[in-house]
């Protein structure tokens, strides 16, 4: 299993804009073969499965300094303009074989053949304010 964390923020000199976004993500995959040798049969190859599944977690939070991008006041506060979560789930299967078949030393017959199915979930929940306008946006 492969832990992939990423955290995102600005400098801490920052004054007027502030994010800070930690996204946390694991994936595993695993993929197992198998080699057919031309024993005499004439038939050659590889047959496999793979399965894949990969998770990530993001928490994300954007704050703004309002008066003074507005104003150009210092403004002790931070406002929040964006705070949110999402998660998100891949999961991958497939079976495969790579085969080929030699009539004789000239001529043989190569084929292949794939069969994938994917799954995918979503969930995205964030709350944004229109800098623009200061109203409320529900995602």
């Amino acid at each position: 299993m492969i832990d992939t964390d990423l955290r995102i923020a600005t400098g801490p000199a920052a004054v007027f804009y502030v994010r800070d976004d930690l996204r946390d993500g694991e994936d595993i995959t695993q993929d197992l073969r198998l080699e057919i040798k031309n024993e005499g049969t004439g038939l050659s190859g590889v047959v496999g499965g793979f399965y894949g599944n990969y998770e990530a977690h993001t928490d994300t939070s954007i704050s703004a300094n309002v008066g003074g991008i507005l104003f150009g006041i210092p403004d002790p506060f931070l406002t929040p303009i964006q705070l949110g979560e999402s998660e998100n789930q891949t999961k991958s299967r497939a079976l495969y074989a790579d085969l080929r078949y030699a009539f004789n030393p000239t001529w043989s017959l190569i084929g292949g053949l794939r069969y994938q199915q994917d799954e995918v979930q979503n969930f995205i929940n964030v709350f944004s304010i229109d800098t623009t306008t200061f109203s409320p946006i529900l995602n």
